[in-house]
């Protein structure tokens, strides 16, 4: 195949005129009607200073496109490029390739337009489920401009902007519109400007944005990045989001200016607070003269942002909440440190002055940092009363004595199964983010684990660390397992008598289950990361404490209610459906044994976080037959 494309494109290169001319028009490549790639990419090839994509009286059908550098490529009035339907099986296949390229143009005139066929992606009988299918796809770029076309109907963005990162990128007068995952991704970029284009439709996956700055690792970046007199509308979740949840290297600095908001899933969605156990995420987001209207859900919402950290300022900013039932702003965080770093500069909220302005679910030990700037609410009377910004902070001054909160350590040696346990294998939890999944076993003995997919956006793969009884690294592997449904079976081979620790990491929905009893999962660091788990979770409480205390961690707008029963069974502590950060602490009398007590997790909805707080033993058991206790 791959030699048959080689002749296919030498063939049309022979066929064109002189090739290094400063001009060259696809045509006369001679595009074939059913299959026009190696015309279009033998003329992006040819080395011509421009390319003119020009109308052969049919849209252009194509594989994959790669641009080059020092080049302007001009897809001209009437002229429609789509994705070859069947093709782009690969779940990372993207319509048009800028990689490692520089000074680069591309344009369109008139209704040009690029475009794939995101229906046929998300039929999962036609195509691998994935999220990568996108209409453009940039790395490592350097002086590229995009603008003057429409961007349409792909498999995953319809900008991706990924690493190594751009740099000197200006994106101007682009219809982005349709796309599975987002309009435009900003993983990697610096020297930034998006101007004067439309991010709107998005639907199918998450985050399902217009646009969506999320750097994945510590050393990329999001520098002197613009958005500038933009439309974003009609897209299924958030028209803008900032999803920064770790420390990056260079701090962030992103201004949006004179964009319209509006008819979205959501506002603007600020989470940039930086890595659980890291410093704060630094830098400077920016909205000036920006107007959010009629969105599903909040207009504003701040997740674990917290003080020290990055800045959010606005610039006479307009809410129009009046068609929405929510309040405009929703604040939470799974910190420890109050939330902070934020002004409103001069900000307007359009709605009944007698109308809540802001939800606060729980914070648990954090507080409220008072919010700069001013706040006016105006009626549709025209009648304006200022929100009190202070009495805000002052009605949520957070748990202090609750900051030092902490898993206690662990003495993985001195576990044993508990007398008379059988041990059960099925179980409901679904571990997402990281898992340690904690197994005893005998010297000699070989346990299989089997790791099973309950949820995922496509196939799996993550890596598996196993850990001997001293905590010496033994093993590293990787699973893989392709769809939902699917199973990996991982021998856990003892060495030596004790418990053995699997420490693993995905965004996927896994399910860990073992037919050998002494088993459980650890709950220390952030605890245990669970994804639409309704579950019932055990725990040993050691005879001689008097105070019990858990945390559950409930992701923003992913609520879950929790009832902890003694062993006894009675319910000693309860919190019906909230998000956000809930302490349950119950007092008790020291008892004749250690007690096994049970943490009800019920109206789950999605991500939510179990911790035992010190000096309860940091581990939960998915049944009383798995369970474990100290010798």
């Amino acid at each position: 195949m791959l030699r048959w494309k080689q002749v296919v494109v030498l063939a049309a290169v022979m066929a064109a005129p002189m090739v290094w001319a400063q001009t060259v028009k696809v045509t006369d490549f001679k595009p074939n009607r059913a299959d026009a790639t190696a015309a279009l990419q033998a003329a992006i090839d040819s080395g011509a200073k421009v390319v003119l994509v020009d109308d052969p009286g049919f849209e252009y059908l194509v594989e994959t496109i790669a641009f080059k550098s020092n080049q302007e490529v001009v897809f001209q009035n009437n002229v429609r490029v789509r994705a070859m339907p069947g093709k782009f099986q690969a779940l990372g296949a993207s319509l048009f390739k800028v990689h490692h390229v520089k000074n680069l143009v591309v344009r369109g005139e008139g209704n040009a337009e690029l475009t794939m066929n995101k229906a046929d992606y998300q039929d999962s009988a036609r195509y691998k489920p994935a999220e990568w299918r996108h209409t453009l796809s940039m790395r490592g770029s350097d002086q590229v401009v995009i603008r003057d076309l429409t961007l349409s109907n792909s498999g995953g963005d319809g900008i991706y902007l990924g690493a190594p990162g751009c740099t000197n990128v200006r994106l101007e007068n682009l219809v982005i519109t349709d796309h599975h995952r987002q309009g435009i991704s900003v993983i990697s970029a610096e020297n930034l400007l998006i101007k004067k284009c439309k991010l709107i439709n998005t639907s199918g996956t998450p985050p399902a944005a217009g646009i969506d700055f999320e750097p994945n690792h510590v050393r990329e970046f999001a520098v002197n990045c613009v958005l500038e007199d933009c439309d974003i509308y009609g897209n299924q979740s958030y028209a803008v989001h900032f999803a920064i949840p770790k420390t990056l290297e260079r701090p962030i600095s992103i201004v949006m200016r004179d964009c319209r908001i509006h008819d979205n899933g959501g506002g603007v969605h600020f989470n940039a607070g930086g890595g659980y156990d890291a410093e704060p995420l630094q830098g400077t987001i920016d909205l000036i003269r920006c107007k959010i209207s009629t969105p599903r859900h909040s207009a504003v919402t701040f997740a674990s942002h917290r003080v020290g950290g990055v800045q959010v300022r606005f610039q006479d900013c307009v809410i129009d909440n009046r068609n929405n039932p929510r309040p405009p702003f929703l604040l939470s965080t799974k910190h420890l440190v109050d939330i902070g770093g934020i002004d409103l500069g001069k900000m307007v909220v359009l709605q009944a002055l007698d109308r809540q302005v802001f939800q606060i679910p729980e914070l648990g030990a954090a507080g409220l940092q008072p919010i700069g700037g001013s706040l006016t609410i105006r009626g549709d009377d025209g009648k304006e009363q200022a929100y009190d910004l202070a009495a805000l902070a002052a009605r949520h001054p957070g748990m202090p004595e609750m900051r030092q909160f902490t898993s206690a350590p662990l003495d993985l040696a001195s576990l044993r199964p508990a007398p008379g346990t059988t041990g059960k294998a099925e179980n409901p939890v679904l571990v997402r983010r990281t898992g340690r999944f904690a197994q005893y076993a005998t010297a000699g003995q070989t346990i299989d684990i089997t790791f099973k997919v309950g949820w995922s956006r496509g196939p799996v793969k993550f890596p598996v660390k196993i850990f001997n009884p001293s905590g010496k690294l033994v093993k590293e592997t990787r699973v893989e397992i392709q769809q939902v449904g699917g199973e990996y079976v991982l021998p856990l081979a003892a060495a030596e008598t004790g418990v053995h620790v699997l420490e693993f990491s995905s965004g996927a929905g896994i399910k860990v289950m073992s037919p050998a009893p002494g088993h459980g999962f650890l709950t220390t660091d952030r605890g245990l990361g669970m994804f639409t788990s309704n579950s019932d979770l055990y725990f040993n409480v050691p005879a001689d404490l008097r105070t019990v205390t858990v945390e559950v961690i409930a992701e923003v707008g992913e609520p879950v209610a929790v009832e902890l029963y003694d062993e006894a069974g009675v319910v000693r502590a309860s919190q019906d459906s909230f998000f956000g950060t809930k302490y349950l602490t119950v007092s008790r009398e020291p008892s004749a044994k250690t007690e096994l007590w049970r943490l009800k997790l019920f109206k789950v909805v999605e991500d939510h976080y179990v911790r035992l707080g010190a000096p309860l033993p940091p581990i939960v058991f998915t049944d009383p037959a798995n369970r474990l206790i100290l010798e």
